[in-house]
């Protein structure tokens, strides 16, 4: 189903709206789908800060979020994940000033993002 502008205006309304309305029950669901995401997708045990496998993004090493309020009154979170799969060589490649060698660490790191989603 497709939106229209209006439609989702309206929409944001509403979630603003209910999200001032009842901002503790809002906040435990912003919660609970974050922990899913955390959990399941992320494969991240909060409780003993270790990697429970090879989540979407690969095998987390780390991993910090902090939550906050839009001035827009809605909830986002900030997220900073440690990839094993990621090392330092890899990212100082994806900002080298070689071009080539740019080229070849972003293929490299898509390789490593499809992987994890296979």
């Amino acid at each position: 189903m497709r939106y229209s502008e209006d439609n989702c205006i309206a929409d944001f309304v509403i979630r603003k709206e209910t999200r001032l309305k009842y901002p503790g029950a809002c906040s435990l669901e912003f919660q609970s789908v974050m922990d899913i995401f955390t959990t399941i997708l992320l494969k991240w045990d909060c409780k003993t800060k270790t990697s429970t496998g090879r989540g979407i993004l690969g095998t987390v090493s780390a991993f910090f979020a902090a939550d906050e309020e839009q001035g827009r009154k809605t909830l986002h979170r900030h997220w900073q994940v440690w990839i094993k799969e990621m090392d330092q060589t890899l990212r100082n490649a994806l900002f080298d000033n070689d071009p080539n060698t740019m080229k070849q660490a972003r293929k490299n790191f898509l390789e490593i993002v499809d992987n994890n989603n296979k």
